[in-house]
């Protein structure tokens, strides 16, 4: 038997082991950015046979501009401009958005105009996607944790290049392009982009420069002292957050934007007009380009992250003055068949072309006469250079194909060069040439992956799970032959295993769920063989309260989350729907049970706080505390309920969000302030829990939106049932496994009921700003965190409040390590896999950030001691 003071030490070394494990395997996979462009050669070791298709390119090319306009409208999707028909999924023909964008719709399909669907990688965030469009080099799936805390740029990037050219920049917008870029900007206004409550400075703030910018008479001295204006508008992304892309907010900001661009265009006409009569410079001006772009797109509910087609899909637009767009040669009308399949005038009236984000270095190189960054992986885009009139078009595209093979083998290099059937002196030969290495340098070789701290990490966690194994008693359960192991142990291997499939991932839901019930099931058939008919009712109430937990989330099928309402005419053609019409047995099991049952608004609210109240209140006599100390805490409790309830009927009075964060903080110290009858012994001091439990209640109601009520009503209950069974089966043999593995399971399914998925596009940021005024990187990331832990951490403290934590924790810990090691392995063995950065790498972040929330609760569960 392993004692409670031995137990404690062992969980401290489990939570240290863990916390070790994570770091090591964050590197391992993800600490490391990815430079494809790893082997530096020497002048002579390029053999002859490529330096004779080789121009030096010490000369820069002829530029075709002098002056650009790089306007960033964050989250801008590419179906909001070009149409629905830009992005080829079939469920997305729904509403236009283009409509509301009128004018810049007709300016993508003009002449002189080149439009792209951007693909942009993941992760798709900010702050990513801005150092691909600036440097031409995919950044690491770890950049969407720094996202919130942005460095400068180490690698060689575009920006630089017009900085060291000579070029004068100023900068409106997001301030990530100052942490990205400091000191290069001679002039800039920048907002933060992080709070996303504020839909109206972030643009205004934009636009109230540019009367004086972009001055059509260019009588404003600022019209004259610039040569690159970029402008990132950030209204766009903020109010997709709040409601989402098909709201009546977006389409009048989406109006607002079509208006700002309207205004550019024009300004940028009459000042290149102004510039070209000018008779007092030495060399005639050139023209000005403007560039349209988009960082990333945004889901149906308005967040991002993922690598869906509609997070992926960015716009990309080339603005041409129209007299630089030649007319075609023949050998031009050939190429252009060859490498683009549909001509300019059919793509305008289907399809937009599909090219990567980091394409857009490489050609702002060539069409401003400036080298292209070392590390980019982009390609140039012949038929902008081909629009903008340039004079070497065919020695662009040399230059880009020779930058790209630098860091080839020369033997790979000549083999490149001699393929048969190819002609490098044609622009046909070398687009295609600069097709193969794109693709060459992209793909993963797995040297970006750290071999032995993944090894490390996984050996941590194996020591790690093997010390809680041994604290858990499961030998001496199993040498009783409880068959309560045998079904646990089943659904745990059944658990484990299914990692070793995407599709398995994606659904995991349906897993957790499944063996769940099956646990449920179980209990309560145990309980009728042996007479004991007193709990079967509670076990029916955990598993009904379980079914409807699952209806929230089912086949892979996040469309009906976060308010966000499916259209009739697709609901029965779209995906996640296609079993709704079944009437098979198996199938109706997986139906929805509550889209057909909906309340007017602020009724869920409302139930909520009833139903979390009389918890709250029932949870509270099992205190035991001085009459005195429990009233109040009935008084604080109470008062943090009507506070939270009156934000959610009125969210501009933040001082009902801060009054509920008082409730909470003061709930949170009782559990350390309040003495409560015999503190100290261990049969007790589980009581403590109980304010902590209240205090995450609260929170979870401010934080979490009004369609997840419903959802902690249900959990609520839940959570009374289970509270109740432990407590009146807390003398069996087998109850401590038995509590802990099903408390581990509910955390999972509630993790899954209230919106969470495997992807990073489900974590609801705009919720983190409830009752704050201002942005503040602490504050906001945890309360970020806390929203995506609510469903667990409530589980566990209810589970923790009923029993000794400390006898649970050893039981979780092992199923914790089990899982995340699993999964480490099965990562490893998968990193060629197709969706290793869209599955399998957001599915691991997962795995380490509940394993620091477990250390985190540890910590609180065992190393803060109990007053007496």
């Amino acid at each position: 038997m392993v004692y409670h003071g031995d137990k404690r030490r062992r969980l401290v070394a489990v939570g240290l082991s863990a916390l070790v494990g994570s770091v090591c395997i964050m590197s391992g996979f993800f600490g490391l950015d990815m430079d494809v462009l790893q082997v530096n050669l020497a002048p002579d070791a390029v053999s002859s046979d490529i330096q004779e298709h080789e121009t030096p390119s010490s000369q820069p090319l002829p530029k075709a501009f002098d002056r650009l306009v790089l306007v960033v409208i964050d989250a801008l999707r590419a179906d909001m401009v070009l149409g629905n028909a830009a992005i080829h999924r079939s469920h997305h023909y729904g509403e236009d958005l283009s409509m509301f964008m009128p004018f810049t719709a007709q300016l993508a399909r003009q002449d002189g105009t080149v439009a792209y669907v951007a693909q942009a990688g993941v992760p798709t965030v900010t702050m990513p996607r801005l150092k691909a469009l600036t440097t031409g080099k995919q950044p690491a799936f770890i950049d969407v944790l720094r996202n919130f805390n942005s460095k400068a740029v180490d690698d060689d990037n575009i920006m630089q290049m017009f900085f060291h050219a000579g070029y004068r920049m100023v900068l409106y917008g997001d301030e990530t392009w100052l942490a990205l870029f400091p000191h290069i900007f001679h002039r800039h206004d920048a907002t933060s982009g992080f709070f996303t409550r504020d839909t109206v400075f972030v643009d205004s703030n934009v636009t109230r420069h540019l009367n004086e910018e972009l001055d059509p008479r260019m009588a404003s001295p600022k019209s004259r002292d610039w040569d690159v204006l970029v402008l990132h508008y950030l209204g766009v992304d903020h109010v997709g957050h709040l409601h989402g892309p098909h709201s009546s907010s977006m389409r009048h900001k989406l109006g607002e934007m079509d208006a700002v661009l309207q205004m550019i265009h024009h300004a940028i006409q009459k000042q290149d007009a102004i510039r070209q009569q000018d008779t007092t410079s030495s060399q005639k001006s050139l023209p000005t380009l403007l560039v349209l772009c988009s960082d990333h797109g945004m889901t149906n509910t308005g967040n991002h992250g993922g690598a869906s087609a509609e997070e992926s899909s960015a716009l990309l637009l080339f603005v041409l003055p129209p007299m630089r767009e030649t007319a075609p040669t023949a050998q031009h009308q050939q190429q252009g068949a060859e490498a683009d399949g549909p001509s300019r005038g059919e793509r305008r009236s289907s399809l937009f072309r599909r090219v990567l984000q980091v394409d857009l270095v490489p050609t702002l190189a060539a069409l401003f006469g400036l080298r292209i960054p070392t590390t980019n992986t982009g390609k140039t885009l012949h038929d902008v250079v081909n629009a903008a009139g340039m004079k070497e078009p065919v020695e662009a595209l040399r230059r880009n194909l020779d930058q790209l093979t630098k860091s080839w083998s020369p033997a790979d290099r000549a083999k490149l060069w001699k393929m048969p059937g190819t002609s490098y002196s044609s622009e046909a030969g070398l687009t295609e040439a600069l097709e193969r290495a794109q693709a060459a340098v992209l793909e993963s070789d797995g040297s970006e992956y750290n071999a032995g701290a993944i090894v490390v990490g996984i050996a941590c966690m194996a020591f790690g799970m093997a010390l809680s194994f041994s604290a858990s008693g499961v030998e001496s359960v199993w040498t009783r032959k409880s068959w309560s192991l045998v079904v646990l142990a089943a659904g745990t291997v059944m658990q484990v295993a299914s990692y070793g499939s995407s599709s398995a991932i994606e659904n995991e839901h349906t897993t957790w769920n499944f063996i769940l019930t099956t646990l449920w099931m179980f209990l309560a058939l145990r309980h009728v063989a042996a007479k004991d008919y007193r709990d079967v009712p509670l076990v029916a109430l955990l598993a009904v309260t379980t079914r409807l937990l699952r209806s929230r989330n089912q086949v892979i099928n996040f469309a009906r989350l976060n308010d966000l309402p499916l259209l009739a005419t697709l609901k029965n053609t779209s995906v996640g729907f296609e079993y709704e019409q079944d009437d098979s047995l198996s199938v109706l099991t997986t139906r929805s049970l509550l889209d057909d049952f909906e309340l007017p608004p602020g009724y869920e609210k409302i139930g909520a706080v009833v139903c979390i109240g009389l918890y709250g209140i029932w949870k509270l006599q099992h205190l035991g505390v001085a009459m005195f100390w429990h009233a109040l805490l009935q008084v604080v409790f109470v008062g943090g309920l009507a506070a939270a309830l009156a934000f959610a009927l009125c969210p501009t009075v933040a001082a009902f969000a801060h009054a509920t964060y008082m409730a909470a903080a003061l709930l949170l110290v009782s559990s350390w302030g309040v003495s409560t009858k015999n503190a100290a012994s261990t049969s007790s001091s589980h009581r403590r829990f109980i304010p902590m439990e209240l205090s995450a209640w609260l929170l979870g109601l401010l934080l979490q939106r009004e369609s997840n009520s419903a959802v902690l009503a249900i959990l609520c209950v839940q959570q009374a049932c289970s509270f109740a069974w432990q407590r009146r089966r807390r003398h069996d043999d087998d109850v401590s496994i038995v509590a802990a593995m099903s408390t581990l399971w509910m955390s999972k399914c509630a993790f899954y009921a209230l919106g969470n998925s495997h992807l990073m596009t489900t974590i609801d940021i705009s919720m983190a700003y409830t009752g704050l005024t201002t942005y503040s990187q602490g504050i906001v990331g945890f309360l970020t965190y806390f929203i995506v832990m609510t469903g667990p951490t409530v589980v566990l403290l209810a589970s923790f409040s009923a029993g000794s934590a400390v006898d649970m924790l050893p039981t979780l810990w092992c199923l914790e390590l089990l899982s995340c090691l699993v999964y480490s392995a099965i990562m490893y063995a998968m990193r060629f896999h197709l969706f290793v950065w869209s599955v399998f790498a957001p599915k691991m972040m997962y795995h380490l950030a509940i394993l620091v929330w477990d250390a985190a609760i540890t910590a609180v569960a065992v190393v803060v001691p109990t007053r007496s």
